[in-house]
């Protein structure tokens, strides 16, 4: 059923493809689990962290490390309401070339 659950078959590709060490990889791939074509995803880090087995600080720590890096911009909700999720844009991953 189309827009049921999101998920990237694109962006899970490019995280294979990618040359991220395993377990920022396997983040990655949660994200790219949540997203939809254009890259954006807004699961919570619970989320992420229950998909991929790791503490929140750990998921908390290595979605920094993304966004220092340049593979993923953050957006915050733009209500300020109270729980709203962030938004993740999922940019470009290193290459294994």
């Amino acid at each position: 059923m189309v827009g049921v659950d999101t998920v990237s078959i694109r962006w899970m590709t490019k995280v294979f493809d990618s040359s991220l060490p395993t377990v920022d990889r396997f983040i990655m791939l949660a994200l790219a689990d949540n997203a939809n074509d254009e890259g954006l995803a807004w699961p919570a880090v619970k989320t992420l962290a229950r998909k991929v087995g790791r503490a929140d600080r750990t998921i908390q720590r290595c979605l920094r490390r993304f966004r220092e890096a340049g593979w993923l911009a953050l957006e915050r909700a733009t209500t300020g309401k109270p729980g709203e999720p962030n938004i993740y844009r999922l940019l470009a991953l290193p290459t294994g070339d």
